[in-house]
């Protein structure tokens, strides 16, 4: 009998690193070293910043800023955040525009900000210069669990597959003076992507080992995308995909952290991880 999967709910020590909307559209005009260009970057710029100030009141330039916007399609180059260094955070370049949030994401909140985005996108970009035609969209969430393959009894194969019901393996006689070393790789990065019908796009899954605010972790990210055709250029449609994305995600999600790992998000948000033991609750 398969363990069933848990219905949404929020979770007080959420392991999320970050959630993200992106959204692109076509570069349609040319520079002189013949590469594409956004020619109503700069006007969109001032118009979506003069529809968002209030809710992303601070101003930062990104270093791409620097550089000629012939040569940095699709790369955010202004972040407007809701206070200098207070997350949510709004982003855009020529061509793309994101919003940004952390540990403060709860589903309930982050949506409206993402219909927020959208409307102040179309309203505010300069159709009189460039048409605007969506041609990609992703949905995105990165979360993290502590795992140090260096002090960890159990082996990040292992853990990974009775944790987070991934199985990587090699076959054990690569390793003749110790079968066990294929349970331990010093490091793994993992990349699936698998077709979605609703919403029309693909689902990937990234998992690998790294390092979260200098803590060696197990990190992984789930990404919901629609490009060409498939993506809504209309905001009825646009927030059809948004729930459908996000079903898609939590579904994911849930599902890859059932068992173990979710009584541990559950847990009171001073709960601390040990991948040798069940829960452990600092003193």
């Amino acid at each position: 009998m398969t363990d069933p999967i848990p219905e949404r709910h929020p979770l007080p020590n959420k392991p999320l690193i970050e959630a993200m909307l992106e959204l692109r559209w076509d570069l349609v005009g040319t520079s002189q070293q013949g590469l594409k260009t956004d020619p109503g970057f700069r006007i969109f710029m001032g118009r979506y910043y003069d529809r968002v100030r209030k809710e992303y009141s601070h101003v930062q330039n990104l270093p791409a800023s620097e550089l000629p916007e012939s040569v940095a399609g699709y790369v955010a180059r202004h972040q407007f955040w809701k206070r200098e260094n207070e997350w949510p955070v709004t982003q855009i370049g020529p061509g793309i525009l994101t919003v940004n949030e952390t540990a403060g994401y709860l589903w309930e909140s982050f949506r409206p900000r993402l219909i927020s985005a959208f409307k102040a996108l179309f309203d505010s970009y300069p159709t009189e210069i460039a048409p605007l035609r969506l041609n990609q969209i992703i949905l995105r969430y990165i979360d993290s669990v502590p795992f140090n393959p260096e002090t960890s009894q159990v082996p990040i194969l292992t853990f990974l597959r009775d944790s987070l019901h991934t199985t990587v393996a090699i076959d054990h006689r690569l390793f003749s003076d110790d079968p066990n070393e294929a349970e331990s790789p010093l490091a793994f990065n993992v990349s699936l992507t698998y077709r979605t019908k609703t919403p029309k796009g693909v689902v990937m899954l990234t998992q690998g080992n790294g390092i979260n605010v200098d803590v060696p972790s197990i990190i992984w990210e789930t990404k919901v995308m629609s490009s060409g055709e498939d993506v809504p250029n209309g905001l009825q449609a646009f927030e059809t995909w948004l729930d459908d994305a996000h079903v898609v995600s939590d579904n994911w999600f849930f599902t890859l952290i059932r068992g173990r790992l979710l009584k541990i998000f559950e847990e009171d948000p001073n709960a601390t991880f040990d991948a040798n033991s069940d829960i452990q609750l600092r003193t």
